[in-house]
C-alpha cells in the first residue's frame, strides 16, 4: 500500500485499516485486495455497454454507471455521489481517474476526493486550471507500482 501512501496521503490512513476504494480505472490490480472499483462513463448506453462488452471489463468493476442510464454525466457532483454510495466509499477515501481535466480533477476534487489525472501525451496541467491534480500519471501501471 506504499504506492497510495504516496497518492493521497489521506487515503493511507484508509488502506492500512480497510484496503483502498479506487474509482474508475480499467483493470483491477491484483495485488491490491479490498479495492473496490467503478467505471463511471458519459454517453449512450448502449455505446458504451458494447464497449463495456466488447473489451470484457464488466468482471472487473463492482459498479458501473453510465450516463445513458443513470440519468447524468460527468462533472455533475450527483454522479460522483452515486458512485461512491455504490461501492461503499467515502469522497475523501477515493480517487478518480481519467484523462478529463474537468471531470476527473476539477469536480471530483469539490467532493474531497483524490483527483488523478491520467495524462499519456504529457500535455500538461491547463494554464487555466481551477485546482491541482492530486498526482499526474502517464501510465494507469503507475497506480499500483510502489
Amino acid at each position: 500500500m506504499d504506492s497510495i501512501g504516496r497518492l493521497c496521503p489521506r487515503t493511507a490512513a484508509h488502506c492500512k485499516c480497510r484496503g483502498g476504494q479506487l474509482i474508475s480505472v480499467p483493470h483491477r490490480p491484483e495485488n491490491s485486495p479490498g479495492v473496490r472499483l467503478a467505471l463511471v462513463t458519459n454517453g449512450a448506453s448502449a455505446i458504451q455497454r458494447d464497449k463495456i462488452e466488447r473489451f470484457d471489463l464488466a468482471h472487473r468493476f463492482d459498479h458501473i454507471q453510465i450516463e445513458g442510464e443513470f440519468g447524468q454525466g460527468k462533472p455533475e457532483l450527483a454522479v460522483y455521489r452515486h458512485a461512491l454510495e455504490k461501492i461503499g466509499c467515502e469522497a475523501c477515501d477515493a480517487w478518480m481517474v481519467g484523462d478529463n481535466y474537468e471531470w476527473e480533477v476539477v469536480a471530483p476534487q469539490k467532493l474531497g476526493m483524490c483527483g488523478i489525472w491520467y495524462d499519456p501525451f504529457e500535455a500538461g496541467v491547463p494554464a487555466t486550471a481551477s485546482a491541482r491534480p492530486t498526482r499526474i500519471i502517464k501510465r494507469l501501471a503507475e497506480l499500483v507500482e510502489d
